[in-house]
């Protein structure tokens, strides 16, 4: 069946990082772990680039339970990065012709019919429906009183607007119009939201001298608490001095992470849980065969987590790289009542209001106030990568890295 897509592009839930971080399998590995159902609307949506309205009534559901559906699958998911970066990647796995796994026409042919039949009569609507809003095209009574209705609610919301300093730089943020924002977070005198708000401006310039100056007063940290700057000594991991075996370290939170290792030998990636003393483990080791590295690429080699094995469970692990010892590092999962905790305190505090440069700086010191150096380490990577010329992000992933025990160039891969 041939149908109309409506846009060239998704309607995008989040704002996504330019860098789309997400590669094809953990795209494809968020899709294979969700409902069927919720599946078949990112195809429509995301694969078919179809708009809400028309999912919805495909789908025989509310418009704003389409959205709703879509976000939660999309902030409920632990594979690496952002919403906005997995939406991204999602929606590249769709239009990606090599992988026919994934292809949306031949997904959609497998829903049900009354899906693909609703389908093709609201594109038989919407084609009768466009000759036919000539012989309709004048207002009634009811509909001028809507008019009126909507014209007050502007007016009132033009008022509150201009007249309330916080609203009007949040939406001056929102713009990107930053030094207006501090303008107006400026009225507010020492209020903590006010200052808070002021920093991110900076932050989200790559400003971090500024941005630092006023993350320090009493004021902004009151407000951001654990997402404040974490100006403490970090504490060393007791790791196997010279080991290959980079990234992961320590405490983390994903349970697909990737493997940073600093070999181009052809072996065996391993992962081993509960190892003890003896050499023994507690269940069957996961191994993952590898050719060498090409020539002349980064020293660092960066391995997803394999599609076939499944997601890790909370405990600690040893995981060796490929070549001859030393090449062994342990990391430890967070359990998934400590991993929500984390999602619902990050998803309440950046809210995607916050430009995304400002939100990498604030869950990176979240991050490290939690013992997760190697995610904190990715934001600050993200950072030094976006702001080249700023030696903050540089100094922080210089901090993290000798707490690892691991070369700095282990983070910029």
């Amino acid at each position: 069946m041939d149908i109309e897509t409506t846009q060239r592009d998704p309607s995008w839930i989040f704002s996504g990082n330019p860098r789309e971080r997400v590669v094809a399998d953990s795209a494809a590995s968020f899709l294979a772990s969700l409902p069927k159902e919720d599946r078949d609307l990112f195809v429509l949506s995301h694969g078919l680039g179809l708009d809400f309205g028309t999912v919805a009534y495909a789908m025989d559901m509310d418009t704003s339970i389409v959205s709703w559906r879509l976000r939660r699958a999309l902030m409920a998911s632990e594979i690496a990065g952002e919403p906005g970066e997995l939406e991204r990647g999602v929606a590249a796995l769709f239009a990606d012709e090599s992988i026919g796994e994934w292809n949306a026409e031949t997904l959609l042919a497998a829903m049900p019919a009354d899906v693909r039949e609703r389908l093709d009569a609201r594109q038989a609507s919407n084609v009768t429906g466009a000759a036919g809003d000539e012989a309709h095209s004048g207002l009634g009574i009811g509909a001028v009183g809507l008019i009126l209705l909507a014209m007050i609610a502007f007016i009132a919301y033009g008022v509150i607007r201009d007249e309330d300093p916080m609203w009007r730089g949040k939406a001056r943020v929102r713009q990107a119009q930053f030094e207006q924002a501090r303008d107006a977070f400026r009225e507010l005198g020492n209020l903590p939201e006010a200052r808070a708000w002021t920093a991110i401006t900076w932050l989200a310039e790559g400003n971090f001298e500024k941005a630092n100056e006023v993350l320090a007063e009493p004021a902004a940290e009151l407000y951001l608490g654990l997402f404040s700057p974490m100006t403490g000594v970090l504490e060393t991991l007791d790791v196997e001095v010279g080991s290959t075996a980079a990234l992961p370290r320590g405490l983390i939170s994903l349970v697909r992470p990737e493997f940073a290792f600093t070999s181009g030998a052809v072996g065996v990636l391993s992962v081993e849980q509960g190892a003890v003393d003896d050499g023994t483990t507690a269940n069957s080791p996961r191994r993952l065969a590898l050719s060498g590295a090409p020539a002349g690429i980064h020293p660092t080699r960066n391995v997803p987590y394999p599609r076939r094995w499944a997601p890790l469970e909370a405990g600690t692990y040893v995981w060796i790289a490929p070549g001859a010892p030393p090449n062994r590092a342990a990391f430890t999962v967070m359990s998934k009542e400590q991993r929500q905790e984390i999602q619902r305190h990050s998803w309440q505090r950046l809210s995607h209001s916050i430009p995304l440069h400002a939100r990498m700086f604030l869950r990176g010191h979240y991050y490290l106030y939690l013992h997760l150096y190697t995610q904190a380490g990715n934001q600050f990577r993200d950072l030094a990568l976006a702001f080249p010329d700023e030696p903050y992000p540089r100094q922080m992933l210089d901090r993290i890295s000798a707490a690892l025990g691991v070369d700095p160039t282990a983070f910029l891969r």
